[in-house]
């Protein structure tokens, strides 16, 4: 009895065990299922994003990721979508045109982008998205590499027209234009084609080989801009007086009984033209033979100064890398036979090449040329 006692109890520890193994196993079992079916749920959960995002066609994921740059303020990302050549746009450029742009509502805004719609064009497509309150459209084109690029030109200025005086480089803001963007030359200017350039204050550095660096400021727009170098106060005054001595000195050569062309070859510059000399010659010959009866001698300039014309621009700036242009009022006296002393007032207009010693002439305006004026016509300064 006692034996048989001792099996059922035995027997009893044996299912307990069981039972309770059986229960852990179970419970494992159920952990398992629910951290499969969770990670399953999340991978879903994360294929249904992607999936998302993929069914969004090349163009609109352009746009999109443009305006999710935008909203990011990632500035340099925003540049990289740009549809031009940006050495000449920075990502502050772009810190200070974003707020002021139709994109000012998307600067910082964390809000979901949505609603994305397509014009469906194959080539160039306008998408129109909205974040938040802030609708926008965003205009993208499938560029030489056949990626979308987005057009922007509220951002820019589009192959900007730069003139420069001949052989005169620059700089715009800390970059160099180099002289493979001239797109035409002439005389007087080298015509720069920028890529692009912000539409925003811009300071354009001019250097000259000759005469050093000016700085200019202007606001880029579709408009041709003309580099007018203008020379301080100071500078200009001093190439008066060089005017004045040349004019005197040549006076000085006729007045001493010299004619010839090969006279006043030292008042030329060997960048004339080869007839200049002779054009010189025959002017400061005028001077003195005109209405010769009143026997005029001894004719002397008296005072150079500037002249602000609307035609020539500036009284005295940068011609070419190395010649100089002066707009000029000019006073002679001279004396005569018949009175005590004449005087005339007139304009006139040379280009000059600057030496160490003064100027010399290298042309000047037919029509405004106080070498040969001589009269009392005298010009309103």
């Amino acid at each position: 009895m006692k034996k048989k006692f001792l099996s059922i109890m035995l027997i009893a520890t044996m299912c307990i065990s069981l039972a309770a193994c059986g229960g852990k196993e179970n419970k494992e079992s159920s952990n398992t299922e629910s951290s499969e079916q969770s990670t399953q749920k999340e991978s879903e959960s994360t294929t249904e994003s992607e999936e998302s995002a993929g069914n969004l066609s090349k163009s609109e994921q352009t746009a999109y990721d443009f305006i999710s740059a935008i909203q990011k303020e990632d500035y340099e990302k925003v540049k990289e979508f740009l549809n031009v050549d940006t050495t000449y746009i920075t990502k502050e450029d772009l810190e200070w045109l974003l707020p002021r742009t139709s994109y000012s509502d998307v600067v910082g805004n964390e809000m979901e982008i949505k609603d994305i719609v397509s014009s469906g064009g194959k080539t160039q497509d306008n998408i129109s998205l909205k974040s938040g309150p802030a609708s926008v459209s965003v205009n993208v084109e499938l560029n030489d590499d056949n990626e979308w690029k987005v057009n922007c030109n509220e951002f820019y200025i589009s192959d900007w027209k730069v003139k420069a005086p001949k052989g005169v480089t620059f700089k715009l803001g800390e970059v160099e234009a180099p002289k493979t963007l001239i797109e035409s030359t002439d005389e007087r200017w080298d015509t720069y084609s920028i890529p692009a350039v912000p539409i925003k204050e811009a300071t354009l550095t001019f250097s000259s080989e000759t005469f050093g660096d000016f700085e200019l400021k202007t606001t880029p727009s579709t408009e041709e801009y003309k580099a007018i170098l203008e020379f301080d106060e100071e500078t200009a005054n001093k190439i008066y007086e060089d005017v004045k001595k040349m004019m005197n000195d040549i006076n000085a050569v006729y007045d001493s009984g010299k004619t010839e062309t090969t006279d006043y070859k030292e008042f030329v510059s060997d960048l004339a033209a080869p007839d200049f000399i002779n054009t010189l010659t025959d002017n400061v010959i005028t001077q003195y033979t005109w209405n010769n009866s009143l026997n005029p001698k001894n004719i002397k300039v008296t005072q150079v100064l500037g002249r602000n014309d609307d035609e020539k621009t500036k009284p005295c700036f940068v011609y070419t890398t190395n010649t100089i242009a002066v707009n000029l009022r000019v006073e002679k006296k001279w004396e005569e036979s018949h009175k005590d002393g004449s005087s005339t007032k007139v304009h006139g207009y040379f280009i000059l090449e600057k030496t160490d010693d003064g100027v010399k002439l290298v042309n000047m305006d037919a029509s405004n040329n106080p070498i040969k004026a001589r009269n009392s016509m005298t010009r309103d300064w």
